[in-house]
């Protein structure tokens, strides 16, 4: 997983992410004044858009939704808005994990207020043809997209699949999908920590210089 935080200067928060053999770039806006037709009184309003569209194109996005209304405080922003926008450039199968991952950063970047980080992780399953006379093997794949907790790791707020599959073999899934979440969430600590580090030193450094010249005048 590498990522580049702030890369597109027109947004407030962005990322991109190159996870896998996916590249995602995930872009937020706001929060902003929203238009009085759109405007909820009550909390802040979240856009949201994937592209390219494909034929997932609204399982992903209703996922996608349900996570970020899970994970915003949307009660300190009424009557304002923010947009998130989501660019597939590389394509790894059906993984969009990734995705995610990069839209989380993005919030992180712009410094939009979250209950909780979220993070995806793409686990596949291959299985045995049921026609004994085939050699081939099926698979299916999961989407698990986790917040953080004390006690498991990870708990589930989110998911999707593709192909068929047994209780046994989800259950299997999602406890491989905790397993790798811990170490998601420790690369965001380490990538937003590095951020941050760099902003304080960059800081520091015009500060100091902002003396140097005082005292050279």
């Amino acid at each position: 997983m590498e990522v580049e935080l702030h890369c597109t200067g027109r947004a407030d928060g962005s990322c991109l992410n190159r996870q896998g053999e996916g590249i995602y770039l995930a872009a937020v806006h706001g929060p902003r004044q929203c238009p009085s037709r759109k405007r909820d009184y009550e909390e802040l309003s979240i856009g949201y858009a994937f592209r390219p569209q494909g034929k997932n194109q609204k399982r992903n996005e209703y996922l996608m939704r349900t996570v970020l209304d899970h994970a915003v405080d949307k009660s300190l922003f009424p009557r304002n808005q923010i947009t998130c926008n989501v660019q597939e450039l590389e394509k790894d199968r059906d993984n969009t994990a990734p995705a995610v991952n990069a839209l989380c950063l993005a919030l992180l970047d712009a410094a939009v207020p979250l209950k909780h980080m979220f993070c995806g992780v793409y686990v596949s399953v291959e299985q045995q043809s049921a026609e004994k006379e085939s050699t081939e093997k099926e698979s299916c794949s999961f989407i698990f997209v986790f917040k953080p907790s004390l006690t498991t790791g990870g708990d589930l707020i989110g998911t999707v699949n593709n192909g068929k599959f047994t209780m046994a073999q989800y259950e299997q899934a999602l406890t491989k999908g905790k397993e790798c979440c811990l170490s998601v969430f420790d690369f965001y600590r380490e990538a937003i920590g590095k951020k941050i580090t760099n902003a304080l030193s960059y800081g520091l450094s015009a500060k100091n210089l902002r003396k140097l010249e005082k005292k050279q005048h």
